[in-house]
């Protein structure tokens, strides 16, 4: 609740200042840089040069924005948690693949918001006359990583059961020891990411990275599953 106020505060701040120091600043640097022929430099100088004609409205709205997705993120990360450990055999599985994907769809929901409110305060330049082709992006990048972290998920699940409570187990062996730091270091990876989607203003992003994480202390928690005991053999 109190990181939700912070970003809301923060929000309502950013609307003390203009967005750009002069109200025609994207026109003009478009103008200006509209003699540069090739579209990636000419994105890179947009991106660079915008950023000397804008007051701190951005700067708090993203703060606001990025605090709030992350009181939502904690907010799902607990439940999904909940969900998680509650639930046993086949159910506890799924609700941890249902989490993994809702971790992607959160930030494409909230970009359908996002993507567009940055358009229209002009993120964006002019010649790019449509955010289609962000969002298109975005989609693509999404699918893909979730299709490729799901096939990792299971080749780190491989023969464990999911915990019904977090804790660490002890590796056995190098080829354990290998796993916990590949999932550590991928844990410690999402929490960059956490950082700077929350500076950028990435509210999605923050909420499903956070649900990420925390899916995947879970995933660390899980435990080979013992093999039944061989039935004894009667002497005839």
């Amino acid at each position: 609740m109190a990181l939700l106020l912070a970003g809301a505060l923060l929000t309502v701040q950013s609307q003390r200042w203009p967005l750009y120091i002069a109200p025609d600043a994207p026109e003009r640097l478009a103008a200006q840089l509209a003699s540069i022929k090739d579209p990636q430099e000419q994105m890179e100088a947009w991106n660079k040069q915008l950023q000397t004609f804008e007051t701190p409205r951005k700067l708090y709205f993203n703060l606001g924005c990025g605090l709030a997705g992350l009181a939502a993120g904690l907010l799902f990360s607990t439940r999904a948690l909940r969900d998680c450990l509650r639930a046993h055999g086949a159910l506890r599985h799924f609700n941890f693949r249902l989490g993994w994907m809702l971790s992607f769809a959160m930030p494409v929901a909230v970009d359908l918001w996002l993507l567009p409110l940055r358009y229209l305060r002009g993120d964006y330049p002019p010649w790019n006359d449509s955010i289609a082709d962000f969002f298109t992006f975005d989609m693509i990048v999404t699918l893909a990583s979730w299709m490729l972290s799901s096939m990792i998920i299971t080749l780190f699940l491989g023969r464990r059961e999911l915990p019904s409570v977090l804790r660490f187990i002890r590796p056995d062996g190098a080829g354990e020891w290998v796993r916990l730091g590949l999932l550590l270091g991928w844990v410690g990876l999402l929490m960059g990411l956490v950082v700077v989607h929350l500076i950028n203003g990435d509210a999605g992003h923050v909420a499903g990275t956070m649900l990420k994480v925390v899916l995947l202390l879970v995933l660390i928690s899980a435990a080979r599953r013992t093999p039944p005991p061989e039935p004894l053999s009667s002497e005839a």
